[in-house]
Formats: C-alpha cells, sequence, structure tokens
C-alpha cells in the first residue's frame, strides 16, 4: 500500500513539474510567473512521495528526500510572500467559496511570518 500510495503521488507531482516547466520555458519572466508556484508545489509532493516509497528504515535517502520536500514548502512560502508580483489572497479556506479579497501586503506578510514561526516567541 504505501509503495502504491507513493508511487502515485511521486507520479502525480513529476506530471505537475512537466507541464508546469513548459508554461515557464514560455513565460516572459519566469520567477514571477504563477506557474513557479505550481512547480515548487509538484517538487513537494513529487519528493513526498518518494519518501512514502522508499524502505521503512530511516536512513540518507528518507532524510534526502524529507529535506528537499521542506525546502521546496519554504521555497514556495518564499516566492508568495517575496517575488514582485500583484496577486489574489482571499480570506477563506473552503474550496468552493474562497472568500473576500484581502489586501496582498497583509496576505503576503502572512506567508512570511508562518515561514519562520520561532521568531514570535521571542
Amino acid at each position: 500500500m504505501r509503495i502504491a500510495l507513493g508511487s502515485a503521488l511521486g507520479i502525480g507531482g513529476l506530471c505537475v513539474v512537466i507541464v508546469s516547466i513548459r508554461k515557464l520555458l514560455l513565460a516572459a519572466n519566469p520567477l514571477q510567473d504563477q506557474a513557479m508556484s505550481s512547480t515548487l508545489v509538484g517538487l513537494c509532493v513529487l519528493f513526498f512521495g518518494v519518501t512514502i516509497s522508499l524502505p521503512s528504515v530511516v536512513g540518507f535517502r528518507q532524510r534526502l528526500f524529507l529535506a528537499l520536500t521542506v525546502s521546496c514548502m519554504a521555497l514556495l512560502f518564499d516566492w508568495m510572500a517575496f517575488v514582485p508580483r500583484p496577486r489574489e489572497f482571499h480570506a477563506g479556506a473552503s474550496a468552493g467559496h474562497p472568500g473576500g479579497p484581502v489586501n496582498s501586503d497583509s496576505g503576503r506578510g502572512s506567508y512570511g511570518s508562518f515561514r519562520n514561526p520561532a521568531r514570535w516567541l521571542t
């Protein structure tokens, strides 16, 4: 079951990465293009799927792919918070109804502040 789930996640993540990279190749400014977030999410899912597929003995490969997964998540939050580009943020958690629009500065600030929650403690 673990191998099947990991393979499904890995293949899904790989498909998202391939489609997103094709869009990035056609973009005028790839770093600011919306496909960059899809690429980072796809890489995160791909690395997580590979981690699940590996044997249950914790070793160097599992730690490597877990580190890559967390790094892709951190890059995604950094991209949302700090790359200059107009974005839409909504104050809602439902996928069917995203909620009302929120100022983009407050949305970027919320993503940037959750990047390092340890600074809230100091």
